[in-house]
């Protein structure tokens, strides 16, 4: 029998040097040390491959993660699991938590001038006597002034 984390890729094989490491884990063939990829890189094929890394923008939650889905965009970013296609939230808009959920708009009357911000707190307040038309708002023209200033 093959070792911990190991596998054959067929049947009938006869030697400890046939046995190699499984998805998410990488070493040598013959499966005395595979390890697990670590967080923020995948393997998805049985063998001695190394650990490749998510794309830009993107990591994987655990250790050993067998699959390119396992990849998920930063907080601050978004787009499908996979992490192929991370985009950065827009001025005016943040993400505070990692994985495919969409940018929340800041709320009318605040706007925020930072991309890719992962906390609500940088929305920031319209100066006095100034409001936004909606909400979203990516810089501080577009606080306008109420009705009578």
């Amino acid at each position: 029998a093959c070792p911990a984390r190991t596998w054959t890729a067929g049947t009938g094989s006869g030697s400890l040097t046939d046995c190699m490491c499984v998805a998410g884990y990488t070493g040598p063939d013959g499966g005395s040390n595979c390890t697990a990829c670590e967080t923020g890189k995948y393997k998805e094929a049985l063998g001695s491959q190394q650990c490749a890394s998510c794309p830009v923008w993107s990591f994987t939650l655990y250790d050993g993660s067998d699959k390119q889905e396992a990849c998920i965009c930063n907080a601050g970013y978004t787009g499908p699991d996979g992490g192929s296609n991370c985009t950065a939230c827009e001025a005016g808009k943040y993400k505070e938590a990692a994985g495919n959920a969409s940018c929340v708009a800041c709320e009318a009357g605040k706007y925020s001038e930072v991309e890719a911000a992962d906390n609500a707190t940088v929305c920031q307040a319209c100066p006095a006597r100034t409001w936004t038309a909606g909400t979203g708002s990516g810089s501080l023209t577009d606080c306008m002034c109420v009705a009578g200033y």
